[in-house]
């Protein structure tokens, strides 16, 4: 398990050499990834990754077993990418590699533009919002990247009207047929509230 030094020498006719050669079998140490460091980005593009071994040159590759080195060092800049990726490290010193590679992960986090149409009733309010307009928020994902929510923000009105009929007698209104005031309460095609209010006359034949 450590580098030992064996002799020889050689023996011919009963004579044998004056000295014995020395003769190293050399142990090499295997390295190893001490360490990673996984890289990000927001949208699309290329991830700077790094990793340190015990010894030797670190290589990175595209695929946990076989394929060719992508490059060499401590750190790696991917080509550009536009989802998360795995890439994979391994060490060698002294004819010597790592017998597995360790994996570093190249974040891709999405940015996001969303558009919301939304239609609300005349009253009411949408994000403090209780106007008809588009409304653009700049905000932050969890992970820090830039996204965009557009709001078309419709108020669709509500109706209080009232009409002044006048009927003969004998007639009907809406099914009235008395002098009368009557309220109907009502849903507008856009689902809100309305008032018609009647104020019906029924004049004497």
């Amino acid at each position: 398990s450590t580098t030992t030094t064996y002799y020889v020498d050689a023996s011919f006719d009963g004579c044998t050499t004056l000295t014995r050669t020395g003769v190293t079998a050399t142990i090499n140490t295997i390295p190893t990834i001490t360490g990673t460091t996984d890289g990000a980005r927001c949208g699309a593009g290329t991830v700077t990754l790094g990793a340190t071994a015990s010894a030797g040159t670190i290589n990175w590759y595209a695929a946990a077993s076989g394929g060719s080195s992508l490059g060499t060092g401590t750190s790696f800049t991917t080509p550009g990418i536009s989802s998360t990726t795995t890439y994979y490290v391994d060490a060698t010193s002294n004819g010597c590699t790592t017998p597995t590679r360790t994996a570093v992960n190249a974040n891709v986090y999405p940015l996001y533009n969303i558009v919301d149409d939304i239609s609300i009733c005349e009253g009411d309010s949408y994000k403090g919002h209780t106007t008809s307009g588009t409304y653009v928020e700049n905000l932050l994902t969890v992970h820090g990247c830039d996204s965009t929510v557009t709001t078309n923000l419709t108020v669709n009105p509500m109706y209080d009207i009232v009409d002044d009929i006048s009927i003969c007698e004998g007639d009907s209104y809406k099914g009235y047929t008395e002098t009368g005031t009557y309220v109907e309460n009502l849903l507008t095609v856009n689902g809100c509230d309305s008032i018609v209010t009647t104020n019906l006359t029924v004049n004497p034949v």
